[in-house]
């Protein structure tokens, strides 16, 4: 999980970066042909495709841990979240722990309801843009081509990167607070705080 985490990471810093580099080509050269803009928008396209279709179901290698392959351990193996150890606990430990366990994620049989990971898996690769993503990172980008020819599917927009790194972001904080007990937040990703200072001085001589 720790690497998914770091990926996760990049991901998030990615889109901060590319909508502030974004937002700075329009503002500043949107009287120039838009070469510097398709460039860029093409080359951050590319690599959130990649990254998000990675994180999300990875290859063939079973060592490559994955977003998709944690929620299908947890589907398959339900007694791996259990509510028990907590009937152990002292009073030290806030009774709210086992509340939002039994509220939010286990079945009356005190295990994983395992209609939550199911819920999420539909989530991650069965809405339309996540079909787009995935898809296109295998055929476009990853060039893994699947034996039987599968319907044409348009590129992914920008929106479509959007909502499955939001859709995804989300599921993953949600299991490591499960299966770590802490919560993930967009504050962790840390920038220097003079960044942007890049924008405030020409980058190429005058000619």
């Amino acid at each position: 999980m720790t690497e998914m985490q770091a990926e996760l990471v990049q991901l998030k810093a990615n889109q901060i970066l590319w909508r502030t580099l974004d937002g700075a080509l329009l503002h500043r050269a949107s009287d120039t042909p838009s070469v510097w803009l398709s460039h860029y928008r093409f080359l951050y396209s590319e690599a959130q495709v990649i990254g998000l279709r990675r994180f999300i179901q990875g290859d063939t290698n079973k060592g490559h841990v994955t977003l998709r392959r944690v929620l299908d351990t947890l589907l398959s193996r339900p007694d791996a979240i259990d509510v028990r150890p907590f009937n152990s606990l002292s009073d030290a430990c806030p009774g709210a722990i086992r509340a939002r366990m039994e509220t939010d994620w286990l079945a009356k049989s005190g295990l994983l309801n395992t209609s939550i990971p199911d819920r999420d898996i539909k989530l991650l690769t069965e809405s339309e843009s996540a079909k787009r993503i995935l898809h296109w990172g295998n055929r476009h980008v990853a060039h893994i081509y699947p034996i039987e020819p599968i319907r044409t599917i348009a590129p992914p927009a920008f929106s479509d990167i959007d909502s499955v790194l939001n859709g995804v972001s989300d599921v993953y904080s949600r299991y490591h607070e499960l299966l770590f007990g802490t919560y993930l937040h967009e504050d962790h990703i840390v920038l220097q705080s003079n960044w942007t200072n890049s924008f405030d001085r020409p980058l190429f001589d005058q000619v």
